[in-house]
């Protein structure tokens, strides 16, 4: 594997197609009226074939987070950097952009989602 520095997609080389393209605790802090855009990089920048793998928290991690800033637990987090992203909504955005969902799943106490979607073959 390779790590490419920079800011995803304007760092990107158009140039160049990936077999997978990650965004880990990413998508939800992304501006609604970016979401679809995102998406359709990630559909321009995988070869064929290749999948595009995201992580996405629970809409119920908000709460606990608030909670926990509330009791000085943790910090650094700043208020509506999620955007109220609904991630039910993943699927419809990513399958407009030409995907095929292929695996949609949660884990770390159902408070974290998987989502691995394909770029069809052309």
């Amino acid at each position: 594997f390779r790590y490419l520095h920079g800011r995803f997609p304007e760092d990107l080389d158009t140039a160049e197609e990936f077999d997978v393209v990650t965004a880990l605790a990413f998508f939800e802090h992304v501006q609604d009226d970016e979401r679809d855009a995102i998406a359709d990089a990630c559909f321009a920048a995988l070869a064929p074939g290749g999948h595009c793998i995201l992580t996405i928290p629970s809409p119920a991690v908000d709460h606990i987070l608030t909670v926990l800033v509330g009791l000085h637990v943790i910090d650094g987090m700043h208020e509506g950097e999620h955007h109220g992203f609904d991630v039910r909504r993943t699927p419809d955005i990513f399958e407009n952009a030409g995907f095929k969902l292929l695996t949609r799943g949660r884990f770390q106490l159902a408070l974290n989602n998987l989502f691995v979607f394909e770029k069809l073959e052309s």
